[in-house]
Protein backbone atom coordinates (compact mmCIF):
# COMPACT_ATOMS: atom_id res chain seq x y z
CA UNK A 1 0.00 0.00 0.00
CA UNK A 2 1.27 3.41 -1.02
CA UNK A 3 1.86 5.97 1.64
CA UNK A 4 0.93 9.51 0.56
CA UNK A 5 2.16 12.45 2.47
CA UNK A 6 0.55 16.23 1.64
CA UNK A 7 3.25 18.76 1.64
CA UNK A 8 0.91 22.14 2.00
CA UNK A 9 1.38 25.80 2.59
CA UNK A 10 -1.12 28.02 4.26
CA UNK A 11 -1.29 31.39 5.88
CA UNK A 12 -1.33 32.41 8.85
CA UNK A 13 -5.20 32.72 8.59
CA UNK A 14 -5.53 29.28 7.01
CA UNK A 15 -5.82 29.70 3.50
CA UNK A 16 -3.97 27.77 1.07
CA UNK A 17 -4.89 30.50 -1.89
CA UNK A 18 -6.39 33.81 -2.24
CA UNK A 19 -10.34 34.02 -3.26
CA UNK A 20 -9.38 33.66 -6.61
CA UNK A 21 -7.52 30.92 -6.28
CA UNK A 22 -3.98 32.47 -6.29
CA UNK A 23 -0.93 31.64 -4.28
CA UNK A 24 1.15 34.72 -5.34
CA UNK A 25 1.16 35.96 -1.30
CA UNK A 26 3.63 32.98 -0.91
CA UNK A 27 7.61 33.90 -0.24
CA UNK A 28 8.82 32.21 -3.29
CA UNK A 29 7.19 31.33 -6.84
CA UNK A 30 5.45 27.35 -6.04
CA UNK A 31 7.79 25.43 -8.62
CA UNK A 32 4.61 23.20 -9.61
CA UNK A 33 1.36 23.02 -8.35
CA UNK A 34 -0.43 19.87 -8.57
CA UNK A 35 -4.11 20.60 -7.21
CA UNK A 36 -5.99 22.61 -4.19
CA UNK A 37 -8.36 22.41 -1.68
CA UNK A 38 -10.42 19.77 -3.60
CA UNK A 39 -7.93 17.36 -4.87
CA UNK A 40 -6.93 17.42 -0.55
CA UNK A 41 -10.84 16.62 -0.32
CA UNK A 42 -11.02 13.88 -2.63
CA UNK A 43 -7.84 12.32 -1.12
CA UNK A 44 -9.56 12.89 2.45
CA UNK A 45 -12.84 10.74 1.22
CA UNK A 46 -10.56 8.34 -0.50
CA UNK A 47 -8.59 8.12 3.06
CA UNK A 48 -5.65 7.97 0.78
CA UNK A 49 -3.64 11.30 3.25
CA UNK A 50 -1.28 9.09 5.48
CA UNK A 51 1.16 12.18 6.71
CA UNK A 52 0.47 16.26 6.74
CA UNK A 53 3.15 18.27 6.35
CA UNK A 54 2.02 21.90 6.71
CA UNK A 55 4.01 25.00 6.28
CA UNK A 56 2.72 28.18 7.83
CA UNK A 57 3.37 31.49 5.90
CA UNK A 58 3.55 34.18 7.89
CA UNK A 59 1.01 36.53 5.99
CA UNK A 60 -2.78 37.08 6.53
CA UNK A 61 -5.15 36.83 3.83
CA UNK A 62 -8.35 37.24 5.53
CA UNK A 63 -10.28 35.05 2.89
CA UNK A 64 -9.78 32.67 0.65
CA UNK A 65 -9.68 29.24 0.62
CA UNK A 66 -8.70 27.12 2.75
CA UNK A 67 -8.22 23.38 3.40
CA UNK A 68 -10.64 21.08 4.21
CA UNK A 69 -11.89 21.76 7.91
CA UNK A 70 -11.46 18.37 9.01
CA UNK A 71 -8.62 17.33 7.36
CA UNK A 72 -6.71 17.09 10.39
CA UNK A 73 -9.15 15.04 12.42
CA UNK A 74 -8.09 11.59 12.09
CA UNK A 75 -4.69 12.70 12.19
CA UNK A 76 -1.96 13.24 15.58
CA UNK A 77 0.82 16.22 15.22
CA UNK A 78 4.17 14.59 15.88
CA UNK A 79 6.00 17.55 15.57
CA UNK A 80 6.52 21.82 15.12
CA UNK A 81 9.60 23.83 14.26
CA UNK A 82 10.19 27.10 13.51
CA UNK A 83 12.15 28.08 10.46
CA UNK A 84 13.80 32.07 9.77
CA UNK A 85 11.77 33.10 12.97
CA UNK A 86 8.45 33.02 11.37
CA UNK A 87 7.48 30.22 9.46
CA UNK A 88 6.33 27.21 10.83
CA UNK A 89 5.67 23.88 9.79
CA UNK A 90 3.62 20.95 11.21
CA UNK A 91 3.79 17.47 10.75
CA UNK A 92 1.00 15.22 11.50
CA UNK A 93 0.53 11.28 10.69
CA UNK A 94 -2.60 9.57 10.68
CA UNK A 95 -3.86 7.89 14.28
CA UNK A 96 -3.92 4.75 14.73
CA UNK A 97 -6.91 2.26 14.77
Amino acid sequence: MAYTILYIATSQDGFIADKQGNVDWLPQEAPELLGGAELVASFQVADFIDECIITIIPKILHEGIALPSNLLNSMSKVASRQFFQEIVEKRYIRKKD
